[in-house]
């Protein structure tokens, strides 16, 4: 500023120092004056004198949910630059509604400086849950605030309990719409090996595997009430619910 006022006065005209604060050139910097230089100008005329301010930090203001015109205006009015604006799946944001922006929220950026705006496409990414427990799978599709239809799928070669497979399948799904989960349940039943347990124990074992105990009294040598055999025998596969006779020893 010393030297260009300097050789302002010395041209006998009038020097007034102004900022600029557009400018993001380092503070004290000259940028331009008004008249610029090589204009005829009457002695004693004032000769205005920019200057950059310097560049301001601004922060990013949060603009999650805001929608794209709005979030453009914002950040246009600090003094920054919108940049491209790209599409990205969102459990919780509106469709093109902002999910975020790059820079993040908060961070420190210079004016003029270039933002990326990110909006939703009204859907989310449903990920594979095959393999995934009932409540794995039900902890998933609770986070992204979708509702999880669970189903039967009879199988005897996925592990019971687990997910088969899902409607529709992984990848970009509507927000809020359900997702049928087919769980693994046998398809058959081995009947186990129930020689010499008690009625209660024998009959307990049946009924846990989904099956239905029949009792039928016997002759034995075997102590009362204990197991002789079943009906199918020991390791045959059956269907879920069907009748297991249990014969029991009367004792005589």
């Amino acid at each position: 500023p010393d030297l260009a006022k300097a050789q302002i006065e010395a041209a006998n005209l009038v020097f007034e120092q102004l900022p600029d604060p557009a400018s993001n050139l380092p503070s004290g910097t000259y940028t331009h004056s008004d008249p610029a230089g090589g204009t005829q100008v009457d002695p004693r005329s004032t000769v205005k004198v920019y200057f950059s301010a310097g560049p301001e930090n601004l922060k990013i203001p949060e603009l999650k949910n805001a929608t794209q015109d709005l979030a453009q205006k914002t950040l246009t009015d600090m003094g920054l630059t919108v940049g491209s604006v790209k599409s990205e799946d969102s459990p919780d944001v509106n469709k093109d509604c902002i999910t975020r922006t790059d820079p993040a929220s908060g961070s420190a950026v210079q004016r003029g400086q270039t933002v990326t705006l990110y909006i939703s496409t009204g859907n989310v990414k449903l990920p594979d849950l095959t393999g995934k427990t009932r409540d794995e799978a039900a902890q998933a599709i609770q986070d992204l605030h979708l509702t999880a239809n669970f189903l039967d799928d009879k199988t005897d070669n996925e592990t019971p309990g687990t997910v088969t497979h899902t409607n529709p399948g992984a990848g970009s799904v509507p927000q809020n719409s359900a997702v049928a989960v087919y769980i693994a349940v046998p398809k058959t039943v081995t009947i186990p090996d129930l020689s010499n347990m008690t009625k209660v124990q024998g009959t307990r074992a049946i009924q846990q595997l989904g099956l239905t105990a029949q009792i039928e009294y016997q002759d034995s040598d075997l102590a009362k009430d204990r197991v002789i055999g079943t009906s199918p025998v020991a390791g045959t596969k059956v269907n879920p619910g069907s009748v297991v006779i249990l014969y029991i020893s009367n004792g005589s």
